[in-house]
């Protein structure tokens, strides 16, 4: 996963994602969390590296949780489902794309 911070995030085509990715996996052989601009970008960003599986309609990967964390893709939205103790928590990211 990438974060790139808004609003420089609407710039941002999706070539120059694609050889963030990249370039970020050419840096380690695990998973990891990582910070910076990786010769390709104008501001910093934190990408995370996971191993995934996928699981039916879900990408499944360990996210330090008491179970495997999920993404379930939609139209134009992303969500990451961490599970919980008592209740999955759901954060929604909407695709920002810019003109």
């Amino acid at each position: 996963m990438l974060f790139l911070p808004y609003p420089y995030a609407t710039g941002v085509d999706a070539e120059a994602i694609d050889q963030v990715f990249v370039a970020a996996r050419q840096k380690t052989s695990s998973a990891s969390i990582m910070r910076g601009k990786y010769g390709l970008l104008d501001e910093a960003a934190t990408i995370t590296i996971e191993r995934y599986g996928y699981l039916q309609d879900r990408i499944v990967f360990e996210c330090g949780a008491l179970a495997p964390c999920t993404i379930r893709l939609g139209d134009g939205q992303l969500d990451l489902i961490k599970p919980g103790i008592i209740n999955e928590h759901i954060s929604r990211y909407l695709h920002v794309g810019g003109n």
